[in-house]
């Protein structure tokens, strides 16, 4: 799809007003609460919304990146959950680890093999409460690791292995199903 110039300037306009307040939009993956809550009131309105997703449009075609599907991505009400109009962090994140679910499901951006080597949420929530603390992940990550290489796998990339902060993407010491899952998306996105 091709933008006419007329659009290209209004979403270069919208870009550069809204980006002075939001955080940094990612060209790759899913885009973070912090940068849809432009006025940093803790959620997120429809408004707010429609602009970084034309801001992300706009900076694809920017980059000469395919425009194909757009009709398909999901609206504010797929992610507004409660349909109360704000959209929380906890219903993106939710929406968000869903629909990479499903694209792991379908096989989208990763190879078979891939998929079934990448670790799951419920790998290393070892104790079943819906939550990995730091030790439990260092723990599971070596059990893990263990295994693999019994198995025969080499473990070339363990040196580059993200480190449970990374993981931890609010910074309060506990990594929930949607930090797992958001970190993976935006790590096999690359």
């Amino acid at each position: 799809m091709l933008f006419s110039k007329k659009l290209w300037v209004a979403f270069s306009v919208a870009s550069l007003s809204f980006s002075a307040y939001a955080a940094p939009l990612p060209d790759r993956g899913p885009i973070p609460f912090a940068t849809y809550d432009a006025d940093k009131n803790g959620f997120v309105t429809e408004s707010e919304f429609n602009t970084i997703r034309a801001e992300r449009m706009a900076q694809r075609a920017g980059m000469g990146g395919m425009m194909k599907n757009m009709a398909n991505k999901p609206t504010f009400s797929t992610f507004d959950l409660n349909g109360d109009g704000k959209l929380t962090e906890t219903e993106l994140k939710k929406v968000q680890a869903q629909r990479m679910q499903n694209r792991q499901g379908q096989g989208m951006g990763m190879s078979g093999k891939m998929r079934k080597n990448m670790a799951s949420f419920s790998d290393f929530d070892v104790n079943r409460d819906g939550k990995i603390m730091e030790q439990e992940f260092l723990e599971a990550r070596q059990q893990r690791m263990s295994q693999r290489a019994q198995q025969g796998y080499p473990m070339k990339g363990a040196g580059n292995a993200p480190s449970f902060s990374s993981i931890d993407l609010n910074g309060d010491g506990v990594v929930n199903e949607a930090e797992f899952s958001q970190h993976q998306a935006q790590r096999y996105s690359k």
